[in-house]
């Protein structure tokens, strides 16, 4: 099998010195979102197209996440967090303004079966909302660089530990105590095959884990990247990362091997894939954005 780069961002919508910071896909379209300012790029599937443009926030975003369909959640340095919809006209509408980190919000993450958002800060705060309403706080201890809901647990990240949490509730408090402690960091992701994939301390090397038998077992440990891993996510059975070293790399989740590489024109800090072909896009460096796909 092949990574092969089927398109990327037209030389007119890049800017120099500025990078994309997250990506999201959601209803059949790309959206990219950076440092430089509170704007948000909505792409056709092939990149050739600006399908919108507006001014999120007044400062830089920092994450975006998939809420109840059909509308998404921006976090920025602001320290807050907004509700999006796009309205009939093509325009996005705000809907909602949280408010309630006293540092900037780095992940969000929403879990659709309890309809809950959580949002991880800098200060190792995890605030939990639902309908608009915040209503529970987790002391972490540790700035979020990752975070993950699954069920009832919390998987959280910096830079030394991924942190398994027990989440549990009674009346209105919600608690969470430590299950597990893996040494590593973020980015890390769970597979629809119940493997937890994260980059070990060095951020060079890609480990996978049992996400949720007893000891999380390391199951393999993937080296291919010369430099930090900033970007990771899955289709299938073929788990995709990226970084600082401008490689995309397709794993086989299967029997726990590199497939291919694939150079490109720059550093990638996210990864995204399509939920329709399957294309994966990366953004990064210069505002660039690569569509690759494994063929």
């Amino acid at each position: 099998m092949t990574l092969k780069l089927v398109s990327k961002v037209s030389s007119e919508h890049l800017v120099s010195g500025e990078d994309w910071e997250c990506l999201m896909w959601l209803n059949g379209k790309l959206y990219s979102a950076g440092y430089a300012s509170g704007k948000i790029k909505v792409w056709s599937p092939d990149l050739q197209q600006v399908l919108k443009e507006w001014p999120a926030h007044e400062y830089p975003i920092y994450h975006m996440c998939p809420g109840p369909p059909p509308t998404f959640f921006t976090s920025s340095s602001d320290c807050t967090i907004k509700q999006w919809e796009e309205g009939e006209n093509g325009d996005f509408v705000l809907i909602a303004t949280l408010e309630g980190h006293e540092e900037p919000a780095r992940k969000l993450r929403f879990d659709s079966d309890k309809k809950r958002l959580y949002s991880g800060d800098e200060l190792g705060k995890v605030l939990i909302w639902e309908d608009g309403k915040l209503i529970g706080i987790l002391e972490t201890l540790e700035e979020i660089w990752d975070m993950m809901i699954y069920n009832d647990l919390l998987f959280t990240a910096r830079h030394l530990d991924v942190v398994i949490n027990t989440l549990s509730q009674r009346g209105d408090q919600i608690r969470h105590s430590v299950k597990n402690t893996i040494p590593g960091k973020g980015p890390f992701l769970i597979t629809k095959g119940e493997k937890l994939c994260f980059a070990d301390r060095s951020n060079f090397q890609i480990h996978v884990n049992e996400a949720f038998k007893s000891g999380n077992a390391n199951l393999a440990k993937l080296e291919g990247h010369e430099s930090i891993v900033n970007g990771i996510a899955s289709h299938n059975d073929t788990l995709y990362t990226s970084g600082s070293d401008k490689k995309l790399i397709a794993w086989n989740l299967t029997t726990l091997s590199r497939i291919e590489s694939l150079n490109l024109d720059g550093y990638v800090n996210d990864i995204v894939i399509s939920d329709s072909d399957g294309t994966i896009y990366a953004g990064g460096q210069d505002n660039n954005i690569f569509a690759v796909k494994l063929t």
